[in-house]
């Protein structure tokens, strides 16, 4: 299912390999909605995954704590071990969002509260 994730990254994207020999970067990502249940904003934990140029370029200018919009093909939630709803992500791009967003679009940005479940 193609979509876009609009949140903040748990830390700091990573250079992996595949068991194929395929490099790609790895990263978590946030994005907080409403549960009825509760009446609060919830962090909905992303696991995304980006390769070749734009997984390079994605790691160049993001880190831990950085707002970030992301597309790609996301699976079906699952709930995690700590019982919070969570999915997965094969990211094919991405978006600057505006400066306002984030204190610096070449580092990044602000640090999030949020306890990021993939760490």
């Amino acid at each position: 299912m193609k979509g876009t994730v609009v949140g903040y990254l748990g830390k700091d994207p990573e250079k992996k390999i595949s068991q194929n020999g395929n490099e790609y970067v790895a990263f978590s990502i946030a994005e907080n909605h409403y549960n009825p249940e509760t009446k609060e904003r919830e962090p909905y934990w992303i696991n995304a995954k980006m390769s070749g140029r734009q997984g390079d370029l994605f790691m160049k200018h993001f880190r831990k704590g950085s707002f970030a919009i992301v597309n790609g093909d996301q699976g079906m939630p699952f709930m995690g071990t700590n019982g919070s709803i969570q999915g997965t992500m094969w990211a094919n791009g991405f978006e600057f969002p505006p400066k306002s967003m984030n204190s610096d679009t070449e580092t990044g940005g602000t640090e999030t509260s949020m306890e990021d479940p993939f760490n």
